[in-house]
C-alpha cells in the first residue's frame, strides 16, 4: 500500500512531467533526473549555480545578468542560502550553491522546483483568467530563499540535522512557511528518486548489495538523501536517520 505523502507528491511531479512528455517524453527515463532539462521544457527558467551562495550575490547577479533590481532580498541581512527562486510572470531564476556537491546541489534544484511547481505556476495560470470586467491582473511577482537548513527540513517533531535551535522554532511557529518547505522536500524526493522506481531497484538488488549504493548511483542522491528516501519508504538496511523528505 502507498501511503499518501507518496500518491500526493507523486501527482505533483506527475503533472510536471505529463507537460515535460508532450514536448521530449525520452527525458522521463533519463536517471539522474536532469532537473534543468525537465524544467527547461516546458518553463522559461533560467539556473545560478554559485559557490557560497548568500543574498548580495544574488542581487548582484539578478542586476548584471538579469536587469532585476531585486534589494529586498537583503532586507533580512546577507546569510548564506542553500538555494534561492525568483520569478515575474513567465520567467524564473533558480539559484543553487555548488559547495557541498552536485548530488546536494541537484537535491536543492529539485527543492526549487518544487516551489514553482507548487506555488507558484498555479499563481500565474490564474493571474491569467480575465476578470469579471475582462481585465487581467498585473503581473505575478515571487521569491524564496532557503538556507541550507530548509533542505531535507524534517517533516516530523524531531529537528533536523544541521538546524539551529532558533531557526527550527522560527520555522515551525510558521505553519504555513514550515509546510511549503516540507512539501518542496517531498516534491524534490519524488523527482529525483520515485518511490516506485526505488521500490523496484531494492527488489532487484543481489544479495549483499547495500541499497543506500544502489539508491546514490541509480538516483544521484547524496549518502544523506539516499538514507532518508530508503527510511520514510521502509526499505532502509541501516541505522534510520532523524530526517525526513517529505512530511
Amino acid at each position: 500500500m502507498v501511503d499518501w505523502k507518496h500518491r500526493n507528491a507523486e501527482q505533483e511531479v506527475d503533472a510536471l512531467l505529463q507537460a515535460v512528455a508532450r514536448q521530449d517524453a525520452s527525458l522521463l527515463d533519463v536517471f539522474p533526473r536532469p532537473v534543468e532539462d525537465l524544467l527547461t521544457t516546458v518553463f522559461a527558467v533560467a539556473f545560478e549555480s554559485y559557490r557560497n551562495l548568500s543574498g548580495r550575490a544574488i542581487v548582484e547577479i539578478l542586476r548584471s545578468i538579469y536587469r532585476i533590481e531585486n534589494d529586498e532580498l537583503l532586507e533580512n541581512g546577507d546569510a548564506p542560502l542553500a538555494g534561492y527562486t525568483f520569478a515575474r510572470g513567465d520567467f524564473a531564476v533558480i539559484f543553487s550553491e555548488s559547495s557541498f556537491g552536485e548530488d546536494f546541489e541537484r537535491f536543492t534544484k529539485a527543492h526549487e522546483a518544487g516551489h514553482l511547481v507548487i506555488e507558484y505556476w498555479p499563481r500565474v495560470a490564474n493571474s491569467k483568467q480575465p476578470t469579471l470586467f475582462g481585465v487581467e491582473p498585473g503581473p505575478v511577482l515571487y521569491a524564496r530563499r532557503d538556507p541550507r537548513s530548509h533542505i531535507f527540513m524534517s517533516g516530523s517533531e524531531e529537528r533536523s540535522e544541521g538546524v539551529s535551535p532558533d531557526d527550527y522554532r522560527r520555522l515551525r511557529a510558521d505553519h504555513e512557511a514550515w509546510l511549503r518547505e516540507v512539501k518542496a522536500n517531498g516534491f524534490a524526493a519524488e523527482l529525483l528518486a520515485p518511490h516506485r522506481e526505488v521500490r523496484q531497484v531494492v527488489a532487484g538488488l543481489p544479495f549483499g548489495v547495500r541499497r543506500v549504493a544502489a539508491v546514490r548511483s541509480r538516483f544521484g542522491l547524496s549518502r544523506s538523501a539516499a538514507e532518508i528516501r530508503l527510511a520514510e519508504l521502509g526499505l532502509l538496511d541501516e541505522p534510520a536517520p532523524t530526517q525526513t523528505l517529505s512530511f
